[in-house]
C-alpha cells in the first residue's frame, strides 16, 4: 500500500476505506490474517469477523435509526447519523463535530489561519495510508425540486482535505424543475470550509474569507451521503402524500466560478454516487491516473458462455446495450456504451473494446479463475466529467463473481451449505443484497459466516494474482 496514491470510494466502499483510512487499529485487528480456503468450515465462518466487517454482523440500522429519530434527529440527517453510529462509532471515528483535515500538520494550518478553531475537533487520517481519499456522492437537486428534465446529478466528491466537483459539467450550467441554469462545480473547497454560505471572491484563491458553516461535514456525514442509495430515487418523488425526499441529505452548496461571477448558496439535495458510477474509477480519471486497481462488486453475475459467449463476437464490433445488459454489471459496459439514466454519461473507453474484454473475463470464469484481468485502454475525452482523455491507462479488474476455483477447495460442510442456495446461510452468494439479505428488520446486516466467506473469496482473488497486482503498483 505504500505505493498506492489515492482510493477512490463509493457507497459501501465507503464505509470500509473509511474505517481503513481513519482507524488507529493494527491492520491485523481490522482486516484479520490471511486464510487459507481449505480451513474454512462451517465453525470458523461463524467466528466473530475482524473489527471492520464486524460492523454490519452486530448492528442494526434499522433499531439505530429509530432510536435517534426518537431523540429528535432531523430528517435530513437520519441516515448519515445511523451510518455514524454503524460503521464508525467501534472505531472512536463518530464525533457529529470533527472537522476533517489530511494531516496533523493540514490541521495546524487549518487552526493558524483559524485560530477560531484551536481546540476544536478534527480527525485526520492514519499514517501510511494514501494521501488522496475520495469518497463520492452526487448532488441531486435543490432542496424539494425533482431533477432536472435529463436526470442532470453531478457528482460531488468529499476527501480529508478538499471536496465539491471538480469541473462543469459539459462546461455548461444545470437546470433543474424550478431553479435554471445552476452553475455546479468548477473547482474543491477546502473540506472544513464545506457548507456554508458562498464568499464575495467566489473564484478561488489560497486565502479566501467566508463564513463559518453551522455544522462541519464530518467523516460520518460523508459516507452517509455516499452511501444514500435511496436519494435519487426519493428525489423524484414529487409531489406526493409523504415527503421521502425529506430523508435525503442536504448540504448548503456553491460552485467555484469564474472570475468576477457569483451565484449564491443552494440547499441541495445529496445521495449515493453508486446511481452514476459505482466504482470510483471517473473521480480518478478526472485526476489523471495512469494505473488504476477497480474493484467491481456488482449484484450483476457475469454471463455463463453457455447462454452469451462474447467470444464469438467480431472483432472491432460494437455491441449495444441490450446486448449486455443483465450479462455483465454496468458499472462495466457503461464506461464503453452509454447506459441509461445517470449512466448516459459515464464512456471513457472505446466501445469496440468491450467484447473482447468481456470475452476473457468469461474465459477467466469457465476456468473456474477469479475474474482478475489486467488491461490497457485509450482515454476518451468526456465532457460531462471534465476528462480530458488521449492518453492510456493500466486497469486490473476485480469483477465479483462466481469462482470455481474457491468453492472447489472449501471444506465439505462449507460447499453443502453453498449447495443450499437460497434455503441456505450463503442465499445469493456472493452477490449479496444490498437491503435486507437476511431480513428486512436488519436491512444492511449479515451474518459472520456471510462476512467471512465474501471477505475470503475476495482475498483469495488478490493472491491468486499476487504478480499482477506487484506489477500494476510497484
Amino acid at each position: 500500500m505504500s505505493n498506492v496514491d489515492a482510493i477512490s470510494a463509493v457507497s459501501g466502499g465507503s464505509w470500509a476505506t473509511s474505517v481503513y483510512m481513519f482507524a488507529r487499529t493494527d491492520e491485523e485487528s481490522l482486516l484479520g490474517t490471511v486464510s487459507s480456503p481449505a480451513s474454512l468450515s462451517m465453525d470458523v465462518l461463524k467466528q466473530t469477523p475482524p473489527a471492520l466487517g464486524n460492523t454490519i454482523v452486530q448492528g442494526n440500522a434499522l433499531t439505530i435509526a429509530g432510536s435517534f429519530k426518537v431523540q429528535g434527529a432531523w430528517w435530513h440527517k437520519l441516515w448519515q447519523q445511523t451510518v455514524n453510529e454503524l460503521i464508525l462509532k467501534p472505531f472512536d471515528l463518530d464525533s457529529r463535530e470533527a472537522f476533517m483535515a489530511a494531516s496533523d500538520s493540514a490541521k495546524e494550518a487549518i487552526i493558524a489561519k483559524n485560530p477560531g478553531l484551536n481546540g476544536h475537533q478534527f480527525v485526520t487520517p492514519a499514517e501510511e495510508r494514501p494521501k488522496v481519499f475520495v469518497m463520492n456522492g452526487i448532488l441531486l437537486n435543490p432542496a424539494g425540486e425533482k431533477g432536472g428534465p435529463n436526470g442532470h446529478s453531478v457528482s460531488f466528491q468529499m476527501s480529508p482535505d478538499y471536496s465539491g466537483s471538480p469541473f462543469y459539467p459539459d462546461g455548461q450550467p444545470v437546470s433543474y424543475q424550478v431553479t435554471k441554469d445552476v452553475t455546479i462545480g468548477g473547482g474543491l473547497v477546502e473540506t472544513f470550509a464545506v457548507g456554508n454560505l458562498a464568499p464575495e471572491q467566489q473564484s478561488g484563491g489560497s486565502d479566501i474569507a467566508m463564513p463559518s458553516p453551522m455544522l462541519p461535514l464530518t467523516l460520518g456525514d460523508a459516507i452517509g451521503i455516499s452511501s444514500a442509495a435511496y436519494a435519487a430515487e426519493f428525489a423524484d418523488m414529487l409531489p406526493g402524500g409523504v415527503d421521502l425526499w425529506k430523508l435525503n441529505p442536504e448540504l448548503e452548496y456553491w460552485p467555484v466560478t469564474k472570475a468576477g461571477e457569483v451565484q449564491a448558496a443552494i440547499n441541495f439535495e445529496m445521495g449515493d454516487a453508486g446511481v452514476m458510477d459505482n466504482t470510483g474509477l471517473l473521480a480518478m480519471l478526472q485526476r489523471g491516473a495512469r494505473k488504476v486497481v477497480w474493484f467491481v462488486n456488482e449484484y450483476v453475475a457475469l454471463v455463463e458462455q453457455s447462454d452469451t459467449n462474447f467470444c464469438t463476437v467480431a472483432a472491432g464490433t460494437v455491441l449495444t446495450h441490450a446486448e449486455v445488459a443483465h450479462k455483465i454489471g454496468t458499472d462495466i459496459h457503461n464506461k464503453f456504451l452509454p447506459g441509461e439514466d445517470l449512466y448516459a454519461f459515464n464512456v471513457v473507453f472505446p466501445a469496440e473494446e468491450l467484447a473482447p474484454y468481456l470475452c476473457d473475463l468469461q474465459k477467466l470464469k469457465a476456468a473456474g479463475k477469479p475474474a482478475v484481468l489486467q488491461k490497457t485502454f485509450q482515454v476518451l475525452a468526456n465532457a460531462w466529467w471534465g476528462i480530458v482523455g488521449g492518453y492510456e491507462v493500466d486497469t486490473l479488474l476485480v469483477y465479483n463473481t462466481q469462482c470455481q476455483d474457491f468453492e472447489n477447495l472449501l471444506p465439505e460442510d462449507t460447499r453443502a451449505e453453498l449447495a443450499k442456495g437460497s434455503d441456505g446461510d450463503f442465499a445469493n452468494f456472493p452477490h449479496y443484497k444490498t437491503l435486507g439479505q437476511n431480513s428486512i428488520l436488519n436491512p444492511v446486516g449479515l451474518t459472520s459466516q456471510q462476512v467471512n466467506l465474501l471477505a475470503a473469496q475476495g482475498e483469495y482473488a488478490v493472491l491468486q494474482n499476487q504478480e499482477l497486482f506487484e506489477t500494476m503498483i510497484r
